[in-house]
C-alpha cells in the first residue's frame, strides 16, 4: 500500500509513468505467481501504448462534475462536497466493467468492505469487519425500497430480483445513517438505483457460461407510452460447483418497473419482482446433511411524487416484501429410549413479511435553508414454527418521525442536522440524532466533522427465536434459546473528511477518519439446555467495541477512455466486556476486524471496439464470526484477488452487442470465509445483444 500511495503523488514524474509506477509498485510488490505477473505485464503493455492519449486533460466540469442528486444521505439533493457523511457512488459503467457475476461483488470497490460466501446460497458482506452469516448492521435499499428480511434483520443477496444491467448506480453511506433510514442503517447503507423504464427501448438478450456449471441467460424489453415506460427483465443462472463444493444453484426472477408522468406536477414509478432459488447445503463437516434449501420471495412498490412548486414536493412510498425458505432433511440415528433407533426428520419452513408506508415533504424554506420531514409506519411478520418454537404469527409494528434540514450558514458554511424518532413494539422507542459542518476552503477543497448516535433496535429472530428439534414430545436438541430480553445496540459516531478535486492533474481525492464506538452489542451466548448436547446459543447484549479507522478514495480520469480507482481502508478495533458473556473473547472480536482491506479498479478502452478493465482487491487477515463456538475457530489469511475483462462492441446493421472474456481470481488461491473455503482461478464468456 504505501508503494501505490508514494506512485500516486511522486509529481516531479510525468503523469503517465506516474501511473504506471503505481500499478506496478501496488501489484508486484506482492508474491506472485508466473500466470499472475504474465497477466499483469499484458495490461500495463497495453496501457503504455496508449499512454499519449491520456495526456489531454479535459474540463473539469467534464469529468469532475459533482453526482447531481446523491439523495441517499439525507433525502435532500446534494453534491457529494455538501453531504454529512462519506460516500461512493459505484456507477453503471464500473458494474460493467468489473464483470461482477453478482451484486456482492461489487463491494469490493468499497473503501470497508468485506465480502465471502458462507454457504452455497448466502453471501456475506460486512462494512468494517464483524463479519457474521447475517448481515444485521447495515441496510440494502433498492430505490428506496428496503431489501431485509424480518426474522433476522439480515439481506438476501441472492433474492435480489435484479440484473445487475438493470442498475444505474449504486450510492454507498459509509457510517451510521439511522437518522434517516432508521434502524437498519446502523453501520452503513447502500442505495441501489435502478434505470428509469424509458431507457430500455428495445430488446436486449444476455448469456454468459463458464466453469463448474455456470450458466446466465437475461433478457429484457422495453415498452413506450404516451405518458410513461415500461421495462420487463427475467433471468435464469444456474452453477454446479463452487469453491470444491457441490451446489446445485438455480435462481430464476421477474422485475417490471414502469414509470409514469400525469400533467406537470405528478410522476409514478410501479416496480413487481419475484425470484426462486434452490441449492443444495449442508454436507461435508456441516451439522446439516446434505439437503436442498428452497427461497422464494416477491415484492411490489409504489412511488409517487408530486410536485408544489420549483422547491417544494410531497412523496409517498408503499411497499410489501414476502420470503419464504423450505428446508426439510433428516438427523440420526439417535437413541431414543422406548423408540429406540430413530432418525427424526427435520422440517426449518420460515415465512417472513413488510408492509411499509412512508410520507415525507422536502421544502425550501429561505435562499439558504432547506429541509426534509416525514412520517412512516411498518408492520413486519414472522411464521416459523421450527425457528420460534410457535405455529403462531409474531408481528412487529414499527413507527418513526425524521427530518433533516441544510444550511449554508455562510457561502463556504453548509450545516446538516437531523433527527429520526423511532419506536417499535419488540423494544422501547430511540432517538438517533447528528449534526455535521462541511467547510469549503481553497482550490476545491472541502472539509466535513460529523458526530451522530444510532440505535438498531433486535428484530423478531433476535427477540423470540427458539429453535429446537422434539421428536414425540422428546427433546432432541436444541439450537437456539429464548432467553434474555434485549436492549437497543448503540454506536456513537465521530467523523472528519477531506475531499479534494485537482483538475491539473485529473484527480478526486476522498478520505473519511472516523471512531464508532459501539455499546450493549447483541452477541451469542452458551446457555443450559435440556437436549442431550446440554447447552444451546441465546442472544443478549454484552460488552463494547471501539472501531476507528482511515478510509480513503483516489479517482484518476483523464480522459473519456481511461479512468483508475484507488480505494483502502485501515481499522483497528478494541473490544472490552465481552469474556464470559460471549462466544466469542474480545480478541477474537478484535480479530474479525481486519487491519486493511482495499482495491485498484482501472478501466482502458483500448480502441473503439476493444475495452479492458480489472479489479486488484485484497483484504488482511479476519476472523469470520460464524455465531456458534468458537474453540476451532481460525483466521483466513490474508489475500489478493485479480479480476480480468476484456471486451469488443459489435454491430451487425441494426444490432448492437458486445462479447466479453472474464477472468476470476487469476494467480494463487485463497481461502474464502472458512479456511477450508477454497477459491481458485474461474472464468466465464458473455455476449450481450440489443436488437
Amino acid at each position: 500500500m504505501e508503494a501505490i500511495l508514494h506512485g500516486y503523488i511522486k509529481a516531479e514524474e510525468p503523469r503517465q509513468v506516474r501511473l504506471l509506477e503505481l500499478c506496478h509498485g501496488g501489484l508486484l510488490s506482492c508474491a506472485l505467481s508466473p500466470t499472475y505477473l504474465y497477466a499483469v505485464l499484458l495490461v500495463f503493455t497495453s496501457l503504455q501504448v496508449y499512454a499519449e492519449d491520456q495526456l489531454a486533460l479535459l474540463q473539469d466540469a467534464e469529468f469532475f462534475g459533482e453526482v447531481p442528486s446523491i439523495e441517499s444521505v439525507t433525502r435532500l439533493p446534494q453534491i457529494k462536497s455538501e453531504t454529512p457523511a462519506g460516500v461512493t457512488i459505484i456507477d453503471s459503467e464500473m458494474i460493467l466493467a468489473s464483470g461482477a457475476r453478482d451484486l456482492p461483488e461489487l463491494f469490493r470497490l468499497v473503501p470497508g468492505f468485506q465480502v465471502a460466501n458462507f454457504q452455497q446460497d448466502m453471501q456475506v458482506v460486512t462494512y468494517h469487519g464483524l463479519g457474521s452469516p447475517f448481515t444485521r448492521r447495515m441496510l440494502l435499499l433498492i430505490d428506496g425500497r428496503s431489501a431485509f428480511g424480518s426474522f433476522t434483520d439480515n439481506i438476501n443477496w441472492y433474492g435480489v430480483s435484479l440484473a445487475l444491467e438493470d442498475i444505474e448506480r449504486i450510492e454507498v453511506i459509509r457510517g451510521p445513517n439511522t437518522v434517516t433510514y432508521g434502524d437498519n442503517a446502523f453501520f452503513a447503507t447502500i442505495n441501489v438505483i435502478t434505470r428509469h423504464a424509458s431507457k430500455i427501448r428495445d430488446i436486449s438478450l444476455g448469456m454468459k457460461a463458464g466453469e463448474d456449471g455456470y450458466g446466465d441467460l437475461q433478457i429484457r424489453k422495453g415498452l413506450h407510452f404516451r405518458q410513461g415506460d415500461v421495462r420487463l427483465s427475467a433471468g435464469y443462472s444456474t452453477q454446479d460447483d463452487k469453491q470444491d463444493r457441490p451446489i446445485d444453484f438455480k435462481k430464476k426472477y421477474f422485475n417490471l418497473r414502469s414509470d409514469w408522468t400525469f400533467g406537470e406536477s405528478d410522476t409514478l414509478m410501479l416496480q413487481i419482482g419475484a425470484n426462486e432459488t434452490s441449492a443444495a447445503i449442508g454436507g461435508d463437516s456441516s451439522s446439516t446433511p446434505l439437503t436442498e434449501r428452497i427461497k422464494d420471495a416477491n415484492f411490489q412498490q409504489l412511488v409517487w411524487r408530486r410536485s408544489l412548486n420549483d422547491a417544494n414536493d410531497l412523496h409517498l412510498q408503499v411497499y410489501h416484501n414476502y420470503d419464504a425458505t423450505n428446508l426439510d432433511y433428516e438427523i440420526g440415528p439417535f437413541n431414543a429410549g422406548p423408540y429406540g433407533i430413530i432418525t427424526i426428520p427435520v422440517t426449518r419452513d420460515k415465512i417472513e413479511e413488510r408492509y411499509d408506508i412512508e410520507l415525507e415533504q422536502t421544502m425550501k424554506l429561505t435562499s439558504e435553508l432547506r429541509s426534509v420531514w416525514g412520517v412512516g409506519a411498518r408492520r413486519d411478520a414472522v411464521k416459523s414454527e421450527a425457528f420460534l418454537n410457535d405455529s403462531r404469527e409474531f408481528v412487529s409494528r414499527s413507527y418513526r418521525i425524521f427530518g433533516n434540514g441544510e444550511w449554508h450558514l455562510t457561502k463556504d458554511t453548509v450545516v446538516n442536522g437531523g433527527m429520526l424518532w423511532e419506536k417499535s413494539s419488540v423494544s422501547g422507542p430511540s432517538l438517533s440524532p447528528r449534526l455535521a459542518v462541511n467547510q469549503y476552503i481553497d482550490n476545491g477543497q472541502t472539509l466535513r466533522a460529523a458526530i451522530s448516535r444510532a440505535k438498531r433496535q433486535p428484530s423478531i429472530g433476535e427477540e423470540k427465536g427458539d429453535q429446537r428439534i422434539t421428536y414425540q414430545g422428546f427433546l432432541v436438541d436444541q439450537n437456539y434459546a429464548d432467553w434474555f430480553d434485549l436492549e437497543n445496540e448503540t454506536v456513537d459516531s465521530v467523523e472528519f473528511g477531506y475531499l479534494a478535486r485537482i483538475p491539473a492533474a485529473s484527480l478526486m481525492f476522498d478520505a473519511r477518519l472516523y471512531r464508532d464506538r459501539i455499546a450493549d452489542m447483541i452477541v451469542h451466548r452458551v446457555v443450559p439446555a435440556g437436549d442431550r448436547d446440554g447447552e444451546a446459543l441465546a442472544l443478549s447484549n454484552a460488552g463494547d467495541i471501539d472501531i476507528s479507522g482511515l478510509e480513503i478514495e483516489m479517482t484518476y480520469q483523464p480522459t473519456r477512455d481511461f479512468r483508475v480507482k484507488i480505494s483502502n481502508a485501515w481499522m483497528r478495533a478494541d473490544a472490552g466486556n465481552f469474556n464470559g458473556k460471549s462466544v466469542y473473547t474480545d480478541k477474537q472480536y478484535e480479530e474479525s476486524v481486519p487491519d486493511y482491506s482495499g482495491s485498484l479498479f482501472m478501466q482502458k478502452r483500448l480502441s473503439a471496439d476493444w475495452n479492458f478493465s480489472l479489479v486488484y482487491s485484497w483484504v488482511d487477515e479476519m476472523l469470520w464470526l460464524r455465531q456458534t463456538t468458537s474453540s476451532n475457530h481460525r483466521l483466513v489469511d490474508a489475500y489478493t484477488q485479480l479480476d480480468l475483462r476484456l471486451g469488443r462492441t459489435f454491430r451487425l446493421g441494426s444490432v448492437r452487442g458486445e462479447c466479453a472474456l472474464v477472468l476470476q481470481n487469476v494467480g494463487a488461491e485463497h481461502q474464502d470465509y472458512f479456511r477450508q473455503n477454497t477459491v481458485d482461478m474461474d472464468g466465464y464468456f458473455g455476449v450481450k445483444i440489443d436488437f
